[in-house]
Parts: C-alpha cells; structure tokens; sequence
C-alpha cells in the first residue's frame, strides 16, 4: 500500500494541481477542505458567507471527485466526506455553513448516483477538538483521535 498527500488550495486548482492528482491516481480520498467556520451572525443568513462555504463543500469536492474518477473509469474510489452533527440541531449562528453541509450530502448522493464505482463516507461528525474550535469559553469538543476510529470503518 502506498500512502501519499500533498496541500491543495481547492478555490484555487491549478494545472499543476491535477496534474499531481492524475499522477497519484489516489482509490481513497479524504476531504477536509474548509475555510474558517465559525463567520455567521446570529438569526442571520448571509448569502456571500453561504456561497464561500458551498465553493469548499460542493463546488471544489465534485470538481476534484468527478475528476479523479475520470482518470482510470472503472477503477473503485472511496471518498471521506466529514459533514457535520450540526444540522441535526442548527446552530443559530452557523446558518450558512449548516446549508452549505447540507448541500455537500445532497452533492455527495448525487455522485454516488452517478458513479457505481464511487463510495462516499459521510458521517456527520460531533464537534472535534481543532484550531477552528479553539475557545475561550467552555464549549464541549470531542477528542478528535475518535475519527481514527470513524475512519478506519470507511474500510471495513
């Protein structure tokens, strides 16, 4: 098994980008590609803040799975896609990332519809413990090494 990875501005791809991606030709994908999260205004929805989180969530992701799966047709792709225990219960203050989450299942079903090779992992994870949910203020974050374990069962 070979293991590989490299940074990837996914608002930004480059030819020499997929020019890495078609190289690597990589069967899993972990997406974790976001901007900062925490944006939104209370009871407020802001559409520019919305349009920038769909750019991360749906947009970049189908560019980046529609192309990796064009590079060998037929060969299985399994796909990460960490959504979020938030639009179960929206916060007031995450409107748009929420929607935005939203769409990025909706986009995720849509592939899996269109590609029988393609299998998207999408658990709707807690609140982890990372540079974005840093807080002053004690707020509840999940240890994020209980991914490994939500990951590891992407593959069984």
């Amino acid at each position: 098994n070979r293991l590989n990875c490299f940074s990837l501005d996914v608002t930004n791809i480059t030819e020499s980008d997929l020019e890495k991606i078609r190289d690597f030709n990589p069967t899993h994908v972990y997406y974790f590609a976001t901007p900062f999260i925490f944006q939104g205004s209370k009871n407020r929805f802001d559409k520019k803040i919305f349009k920038r989180f769909k750019e991360f969530y749906v947009d970049a992701f189908e560019y980046i799975i529609e192309y990796i799966l064009n590079i060998n047709l037929g060969e299985d792709r399994y796909v990460f896609y960490p959504s979020s225990v938030a639009i179960n219960n929206t916060p007031n203050d995450m409107l748009e990332y929420v929607e935005a989450k939203k769409e990025g299942e909706m986009s995720c079903l849509r592939l899996e519809e269109k590609y029988d090779n393609l299998k998207i992992y999408k658990p709707r994870l807690p609140r982890l413990e990372t540079d974005q949910t840093v807080s002053l203020s004690s707020v509840k974050n999940e240890d994020p090494i209980a991914i490994l374990e939500i990951i590891r069962s992407m593959n069984s």
